[in-house]
């Protein structure tokens, strides 16, 4: 065991001991896969204890204007994560180990780490849970290939399966971050910026603010090509010139009336 980090240690004499006990492996599975794969569930374990604790949280203290749509769906999300991380802790034990079970050996153990305590934008928490999500399916991609690499097909089922649950989770994440799809789209050009009246076509972005060809669908291209920085300065002009609109109107109603 020499070279060994705690957790390492840790998986191998619980493979030992079940094996002792006549309790390990009935599944038949190398000794050395077994610590392999059971190593990288108990990451997952703690990991996905780390993500109930912070969907509940975000459950209890979500408020304001989509609070009931939020509210359930948060719940829903940290009744899946709680079903998935039982799996993954019957799945240890299948292959002869322990899982993990002290909350501050599975804190020290999770690849994603809770929020602080106190209450945050509703946003950031949400965006909290997006980026989550999306560390945890590239590790559960990660832990797939070690399964097939280690001939574990049947514990490869169990990331495969979880990681669609995870995907779903962070698309439905994605769409509560999104921009209001009622808002009028933006388009640019070299000379400024100006709204179109399509909902279904932004129109063109200045090459010079965000590298496209003029052109292109917009949201067709937003994936591949436009930055974060990009986005957030086309948001920036649009909420602008939807403030002088506004204030133009006025005027006008103002003129008019005298």
């Amino acid at each position: 065991m020499v070279g060994m980090t705690l957790h390492e240690r840790q998986v191998v004499v619980a493979v030992e001991s079940g094996a002792a006990k006549g309790l390990g492996n009935p599944v038949g599975l190398p000794r050395e896969a077994a610590e392999k794969v059971a190593r990288e569930l108990d990451r997952h374990l703690g990991t996905f204890f780390t993500m109930f604790h912070q969907y509940q949280k975000h459950h209890w203290l979500v408020e304001g204007p989509q609070f009931r749509d939020l509210h359930q769906f948060l719940e829903s999300s940290y009744t899946e994560v709680h079903k998935q991380l039982e799996a993954i802790a019957e799945r240890i034990t299948a292959i002869g180990a322990v899982p993990t079970s002290s909350l501050s050996a599975q804190e020290q153990l999770a690849y994603i780490e809770h929020e602080p305590e106190g209450i945050f934008r509703v946003n950031d928490m949400i965006e909290r849970n997006r980026h989550a999500e999306r560390s945890i399916a590239i590790e559960l991609r990660s832990t797939i290939k070690l399964c097939t690499e280690n001939e574990d097909f049947a514990t490869e089922t169990l990331p495969k399966g979880i990681l669609l649950k995870v995907e779903d989770r962070a698309h439905h994440i994605d769409h509560f971050l999104g921009e209001d799809s009622l808002t009028l789209a933006l388009t640019a050009d070299v000379q400024g910026v100006q709204h179109i009246d399509s909902e279904d076509h932004l129109g063109d972005l200045s090459a010079t603010r965000c590298g496209l060809s003029p052109g292109r669908p917009l949201r067709s291209l937003s994936a591949q090509h436009l930055t974060d920085s990009a986005w957030d300065r086309a948001r920036h002009d649009s909420r602008a010139v939807t403030d002088r609109e506004q204030v133009a109107s006025r005027r006008d109603i103002q003129a008019d009336r005298l």
